[in-house]
């Protein structure tokens, strides 16, 4: 199988050409992360075009290519997004199934470490780092790894809170090997701040190879990803905020920063359903309903958590279904201790741009009338009232409003973005 792989979450990145693990080309970036709108594009043709003189692979390129391996981050904010969007646009375009990598776990990979655990870093500026925690790559009959197993979400931490932070997650004893990359000098420096127990190894140049060895082993195992539903792994959100006429303005924000809106697994179940079971005018599903559409190719469900606490905390979510280029926001709840904060506010937005991504020209919502909390969350965010279905709940009988809103490419690209 042809694979092109590539990397452009950090300037360390680059492209590769390979037949399943054989590397028939690889160039690695030169310049800044933050110019890969120019440098990835002639990286690619240089890639194919190695690959052609050493090893007579096929003149026309991408439409020769089988599969495409993409990291998804976390790392440099404007590299994933675009090299999510070249792969997205290639995928459409030469109609390729196409793979996102972590790149914790692709450093993971590429270190081929000797203990049970690893746990990847890299510098998320401002004086923090970034750290995650992976169980090591098991290996199967035939020789080959199976993909490392992220056992943890990724966690912003002081330099100084590396160590406690540790101390209380990994196992009792466990053999850990702290991975960073060689040009990492901030991820380098923490080795003086843990003990010896911990072993450490760095990675040098680009980590393509492993982009496109875990990006094969994910297309194996038969399970599908859409190309609309790659999902990009951020280190923290934007500065970037909307206006809020909240006299608590300042804390609101403060909490916003802290909090971090992802793609809901079936790990987050349970306390999806403690959520719910707070918020009597939600609709009440059952853990199949939400585990249904967190599998369902069409659906979106995102939480928000509170990733400055441990474990990190979730303070509500949003469930989305769509078809074709419509969209409906189907329940949605916030923790009572949570709101006012602008939690919902920041799903719905998250929701709508996700959902722009997927080609999702509006999206429909009902509500009970008498809810005018949720009626006023939403018509701040745009959303119109269309019409009115008499006595459509029950228990309690009430009417429900039908509101809509428009998505353009216009309107979206004017507005700030608020968790991208």
């Amino acid at each position: 199988m042809l694979i092109l792989a590539f990397d452009t979450t950090s300037e360390a990145g680059g492209v590769g050409v390979f037949r399943d693990h054989e590397c028939l080309a690889q160039i690695a970036n030169d310049g800044p992360a933050n110019c890969y709108s120019v440098s990835l594009f002639s990286m690619v043709d240089r890639a194919f075009a190695e690959a052609r003189a050493r090893h007579g692979v096929p003149e026309r390129g991408l439409a020769d290519m089988q599969l495409i391996a993409v990291t998804s981050g976390p790392g440099s904010f404007t590299g994933i997004r675009i090299g999510l969007a070249a792969a997205l646009g290639w995928a459409k375009a030469f109609d390729l199934p196409v793979r996102a990598v972590s790149v914790l776990k692709a450093l993971v990979d590429a270190a081929r470490i000797q203990t049970e655990w690893a746990v990847p870093i890299l510098d998320a500026r401002r004086g923090e780092i970034f750290v995650g925690i992976v169980q090591k790559a098991t290996q199967t009959r035939d020789g080959c790894h199976e993909p490392p197993l992220q056992k943890e979400h990724g966690w912003i931490l002081r330099p100084a809170e590396l160590a406690p932070f540790l101390s209380r997650r990994l196992p009792q004893g466990a053999g850990t090997t702290c991975v960073v990359r060689e040009h990492d000098r901030t991820a380098l420096a923490l080795r003086e701040t843990l003990s010896s127990a911990f072993q450490w190894q760095a990675v040098a140049g680009t980590l393509v190879e492993a982009v496109a060895r875990l990006g094969l082993q994910d297309y194996r195992t038969g399970k599908p990803q859409p190309a609309g539903s790659l999902d990009a792994y951020y280190i923290r959100r934007p500065d970037a905020k909307l206006p809020t006429s909240n006299t608590n303005r300042n804390s609101e924000l403060e909490f916003q920063a802290a909090m971090h809106i992802r793609k809901a697994q079936e790990d987050d179940l349970e306390a999806i359903m403690r959520i719910q079971g707070k918020a009597p005018k939600a609709a009440q599903w059952t853990v199949a309903d939400y585990a249904n559409l967190i599998s369902d190719p069409l659906g979106l469900v995102l939480i928000a958590e509170l990733a400055s606490t441990s474990p990190p905390t979730l303070a509500g979510f949003a469930a989305f279904h769509y078809v074709m280029d419509e969209a409906e926001l189907r329940n949605m709840a916030v923790d009572p201790a949570h709101q006012r904060q602008g939690v919902g506010r920041e799903l719905v937005a998250e929701g709508r741009r996700r959902l722009l991504e997927l080609a999702v020209r509006r999206i429909f919502l009902e509500v009970r009338a008498s809810n005018s909390v949720a009626q006023r969350l939403y018509f701040s965010a745009g959303f119109r009232l269309r019409s009115r279905r008499r006595d459509y709940y029950r228990d309690p009988p009430e009417d429900a409003l039908i509101l809509a809103l428009e998505l353009t490419p216009a309107r979206e690209a004017s507005a700030p973005n608020r968790n991208p």
